[in-house]
């Protein structure tokens, strides 16, 4: 294929479009205009991926690398965007617009500012899948059609998940293999194979795949995370927010939301890369897993997928300080999922840890790394709260 350089050309008129509204073959791939809220912010080195919602549905917009200051002015905004509309099958199966190609902030125009909390804008939905529905005793040849929802090795461990409606399940097993690598978040299958039942969501051994285009993901759950509530979400699209602590050496980055601890896993991002994520507040979008570890664990398929909601500070010690006693669970506030800054007296202090003390009471500290400290002296500690 051979391409020319004609020459300088105005931008096409757009064509207006709703979010949501019917899509046909043959308007596929036009300059289009359309407008909504701006709910989810996905970023990496290359490229940005937002979710816009309209009325009744949701289209992703997908840019160039964009200036940061740019992107934070978006967070919650209601904007309309000009670019390149792709279909994709929606909820109903029917083909609607889904991918929207920006080129860049020239096609980004600001509508209004809304104080719309981010954190409610994920549709909350009855768990329609009980117990039984979720993990059915179901024997012989089964078929379904759903979306992808991830497809990675997490732990030395393959996930691959597909999501029907309010039901999701694990693929293993069968011609697996053979589709394994082929598969992308977000395409629609058909499956039919031995569907048996597993310890939290049903397992399909396909013996056959049949791949179907590009589809809608499904509407996160949202609600808090429970013990009473973990098993019927286990395997479904899911969002959860909370200020990163620490990564470990397997790549899982250790994670306090309001309900508590859990894990996120990321997927395409090195382990080192994931360090610059500790004392950042995230909120991502993935498969939810509740018993592969003691805490409850989010497979997040990529980097498109986790929105930085408030950034790691440029300098730690600048931060307000904090006396001591402030660090009390009972005394603690909202702020305690971040680092703090303290400054007190050393009064012990070895190889691996040390305590520090100031006027309200005294607290014991583990450096997560190399720390030299030769004589008691007054000091200054930045570290996340444990």
């Amino acid at each position: 294929m051979g391409v020319r350089q004609l020459g300088p050309s105005p931008w096409p008129k757009p064509d207006p479009i709703v979010i949501g509204q019917p899509w046909r073959d043959e308007i596929n791939y036009r300059w289009v205009s359309t407008e909504g809220l701006v709910k989810f912010i996905g970023a990496r080195e290359d490229a940005v991926w937002f979710e816009l919602a309209g009325e009744t549905a949701q289209i992703q917009v997908r840019a160039p690398r964009l200036d940061p200051v740019f992107l934070q002015r978006m967070r919650n905004a209601r904007i309309e965007v000009e670019g390149v509309c792709e279909g994709v099958y929606g909820r109903n199966d029917s083909l609607e617009p889904g991918i929207l190609w920006v080129s860049g902030e020239t096609n980004v125009h600001f509508v209004e500012v809304t104080k719309t909390n981010v954190q409610t804008a994920a549709v909350e939905h009855p768990d329609k899948a009980s117990t039984n529905i979720a993990n059915p005793a179901m024997q012989g040849f089964y078929s379904t059609r759903g979306v992808v929802t991830f497809n990675d090795r997490v732990l030395s461990q393959d996930y691959i998940v597909v999501q029907e409606g309010e039901t999701a399940m694990l693929v293993a097993g069968g011609e697996t293999s053979l589709f394994q690598r082929r598969l992308q978040v977000g395409e629609w299958v058909d499956l039919g194979g031995a569907l048996q039942p597993g310890r939290f969501l049903p397992v399909l051994a396909p013996l056959i795949i049949t791949e179907l285009g590009m589809h809608a993901l499904p509407v996160p759950v949202a609600e808090s995370v429970s013990l009473a509530a973990s098993a019927n979400r286990a395997g479904k699209w899911s969002e959860l927010t909370g200020v990163v602590h620490s990564v470990s050496s397997n790549g899982l980055l250790s994670v306090v939301g309001k309900d508590g601890p859990v894990c996120f896993w990321i997927g395409g991002i090195r382990t080192n890369e994931l360090a610059g994520y500790v004392d950042a507040k995230l909120r991502v979008r993935g498969v939810f897993w509740p018993n592969t570890l003691d805490v409850p664990l989010m497979l997040v398929p990529s980097r498109n997928h986790v929105d930085v909601e408030e950034p790691v500070p440029d300098e730690p010690f600048a931060a307000l300080g904090h006396a001591i006693a402030e660090l009390a669970p009972e005394a603690a506030g909202s702020w305690l999922a971040h680092r703090v800054k303290l400054a007190g007296e050393i009064t012990y202090r070895d190889a691996r840890t040390f305590f520090l003390q100031d006027a309200s009471g005294g607290i014991r500290v583990l450096p997560a790394g190399p720390f030299d400290l030769t004589t008691v002296k007054r000091w200054k500690s930045s570290a996340l709260p444990r």
